[in-house]
């Protein structure tokens, strides 16, 4: 098990900046209509804000472009990125490419950044009945099954309204086909009917009862991986959506003094059987982690089965 790394995530547009929510549509799994209202301040990061916020920031800290929205939606998120490659914080992109225009994206595919993460409605190739006017869509509850496209949303297809079909629009074809071609690891997020969830979106919306008992563990908790809003607004983790656990705000505070508070914080979280990180997945129990650091610290790395095969199951 390694140790979590520090960075910061910005939101650079909440919802679609106009008060409504974000383009990509993916309700089932982002609750847009808690996000949206609840909001306070400017809904768009300009270019201007994000330096701003970013003033205090330990020059290095590695910086995600994701958070509650399409990235891509603000046209000003490439200067963005653009401004913190030359900072010299490695970078790190969640993105459908909704928004990314060819030209924009003629200029990401100069900077080295750590990683890509691509959302997809579903990793098998396009499909042949699309191609040729028969769909499937309504049998999938409005989602295309073989899609290897980001969606286009508020589409009837299949007899379905609002249905998710493959975007096979020339402006992110030209987009996709050039960064499919940039040369840094990508990862592909299936968004399609076999996604599964981490449940965010049913802590958010008060759907989630299982109560985990005992102190938590979590990579959060380790070390700050704080949401930034447009409104300067920093939260704890990604999983509270911006809604609760507000640390601070990156225009009345320095990131430092921001997070100076975290062993406080997460050692509450941690241990108030009341906390969002007693209902949430992506932690686990506190005894249950600290055993999975000791065993591999004892058989480095090793699983306890190559342990006991005496070698004969080790990696080739």
């Amino acid at each position: 098990m390694t140790e979590q790394e520090s960075y910061i995530e910005f939101t650079t547009t909440i919802g679609n900046g106009r008060g409504d929510f974000c383009v990509v549509n993916c309700r089932k799994y982002c609750p847009q209509e808690l996000i949206v209202p609840h909001y306070m301040g400017d809904p768009v990061m300009t270019f201007d804000t994000f330096k701003s916020l970013m003033q205090t920031v330990p020059i290095g800290l590695p910086v995600f472009f994701s958070g509650r929205s399409e990235p891509f939606q603000n046209q000003s998120t490439i200067d963005m990125i653009e401004w913190a490659h030359k900072r010299g914080h490695p970078i790190t992109i969640f993105s459908t490419l909704t928004g990314l225009t060819p030209e924009h994206a003629k200029r990401l595919v100069k900077i080295p950044i750590t990683k890509l993460v691509l959302h997809l409605p579903d990793p098998i190739a396009p499909c042949e009945y699309f191609k040729s006017g028969i769909c499937c869509v309504g049998e999938m509850n409005g989602y295309c099954p073989k899609s290897h496209f980001p969606f286009i949303v508020n589409t009837e297809c299949g007899g379905v309204k609002n249905a998710k079909i493959p975007n096979h629009s020339p402006t992110y074809q030209a987009t996709r086909a050039i960064i499919e071609d940039w040369n840094v690891p990508k990862e592909y997020m299936d968004m399609g009917p076999t996604f599964k969830s981490n449940l965010c979106e049913g802590m958010t919306r008060g759907n989630t009862r299982t109560q985990k008992s005992g102190k938590r563990s979590c990579i959060f908790l380790d070390a700050p991986g704080y949401q930034v809003q447009p409104n300067g607004d920093v939260s704890f983790c990604c999983m509270v959506r911006g809604l609760t656990e507000i640390v601070g705000n990156l225009n009345e505070s320095t990131y430092a003094e921001l997070a100076a508070k975290h062993a406080g914080i997460s050692k509450r979280l941690a241990n108030d059987p009341n906390s969002i990180c007693h209902r949430c997945v992506v932690g686990q129990k506190y005894w249950l982690r600290e055993f999975m650091k000791f065993k591999d610290r004892m058989f480095n790395g090793r699983s306890i089965m190559q342990v006991l095969s005496n070698g004969l199951l080790e990696d080739k």
